[in-house]
């Protein structure tokens, strides 16, 4: 299996596909999943992005016949290839006109699909992730067994809900082959993947073993060289990572950056989760260190990282890498100034003693906290004050 090399700088796209009936509580799970392998991304420096076809074809598209064009674009454009399947082989035929036109608007950009005109798409989609050329690619590849489908198949005859029986048993025996015969190529290639499971008994399982898959290989080809790094070296790495995986997910907003530059007092940036305050911060972060604010002393810490996430430890990280700052500038700061064990009222006091010291000099520092709504919940009605 090759290193993984990112086919956009910085970004890493993980494509998933399925049948979208009869697959849904997998990838339903799997959104729960992929916060782990987004936060070791953006460990890294690495932009996480999950690639679910659900999310991004359009009635227009359908209308249009670009389903197979689109997908298989969107996979070709990925980094990582995950696939699922369950009994239902999904939409294919060769004589469904709606699908046989996707075939002829998609073979002009993909020739190889003409051979495979009697495929589902999703066979499309494991031909172009893996089995046109396995081992391109990162893939891992999950069956369910079938005692899952025959379950929820008797329960969907039992309730008279016949949609439900259709998503959980194959379509005909034809198309049963044609299944076999994939998972058979699938499995003859398993040496060229990061992960095969021929199958796993539940949702969960399958996509347990899915994100555990990809969160080895991440670690083991993509994961920095930090074993050379001191406990603090390794921390600053961990933070500049962090910002710089967030920094890439910014866009518009310049009004906000302008009104942070502006600011010569303390600012709380608020707004709801997932609004991209992260980004905001980072990327103000980034301009703040271009070669022309040379008298500034920025620390920046960033709650989400692996440090600890007390209000003391983020406190005693701050001060360390202000001292030093200061140091690097010449300061007689003192020895011992920063003490084990101090409680937080000492950290406290030692930071505002060494911003009067600043002040002395006209100079400037730039503190930035990210996440301060994330630190532990006992030590948030901590009655610290700042001076401006």
């Amino acid at each position: 299996m090759r290193k993984l090399k990112l086919k956009e700088d910085g970004i890493c796209r993980i494509f998933f596909s399925s049948p979208f009936n009869g697959m849904e509580e997998e990838r339903e799970l799997a959104k729960k999943f992929w916060p782990k392998i987004q936060a070791f991304c953006n460990f890294n420096g690495i932009q996480f992005r999950a690639v679910d076809m659900r999310w991004g074809i359009t009635t227009q598209n359908v209308a249009e016949a670009k389903v197979i064009d689109i997908c298989l674009q969107e996979c070709s454009r990925s980094d990582i290839f995950i696939g699922f399947y369950g009994q239902r082989y999904g939409w294919h035929g060769v004589n469904d006109r709606d699908l046989q036109e996707n075939f002829e608007r998609s073979k002009i950009r993909f020739p190889w699909i003409n051979s495979y005109r009697d495929r589902s798409i999703t066979e499309l989609e494991f031909i172009a992730g893996h089995l046109n050329c396995p081992g391109a690619i990162p893939a891992c590849i999950c069956f369910r067994d079938i005692s899952y489908d025959n379950e929820k198949y008797e329960k969907a005859k039992n309730d008279g809900n016949n949609e439900k029986m259709k998503a959980f048993s194959v379509e005909s025996a034809n198309v049963k082959v044609r299944l076999q015969d994939l998972k058979k190529r699938v499995t003859e290639t398993r040496d060229k993947t990061i992960g095969i499971h021929m199958s796993y008994k539940t949702p969960l399982e399958g996509v347990e073993f899915m994100s555990s898959s990809i969160l080895r290989y991440l670690s083991e080809n993509v994961c920095k060289e930090h074993t050379k790094l001191s406990p603090r070296e390794l921390s600053l790495c961990h933070h500049d990572n962090y910002a710089t995986a967030k920094s890439k997910s910014f866009f518009g907003r310049k009004d906000i950056l302008k009104r942070l530059f502006n600011t010569k007092k303390n600012v709380v940036l608020t707004g709801e989760a997932g609004c991209g305050k992260s980004a905001i911060i980072a990327t103000w972060r980034k301009m703040l260190e271009i070669p022309s604010i040379l008298n500034t002393i920025i620390i920046s810490h960033f709650v989400e990282c692996k440090d600890k996430m007390s209000a003391y430890h983020i406190l005693e990280r701050v001060n360390l890498e202000l001292l030093l700052a200061m140091q690097s500038k010449g300061y007689d700061i003192g020895k011992g100034f920063i003490r084990n064990g101090s409680n937080l009222e000492d950290h406290m006091r030692e930071l505002l003693s060494m911003l009067d010291k600043l002040k002395t000099r006209d100079e400037n520092c730039v503190i930035i906290i990210d996440g301060l709504n994330r630190i532990a919940k006992k030590e948030q009605t901590a009655k610290v004050k700042f001076s401006n």
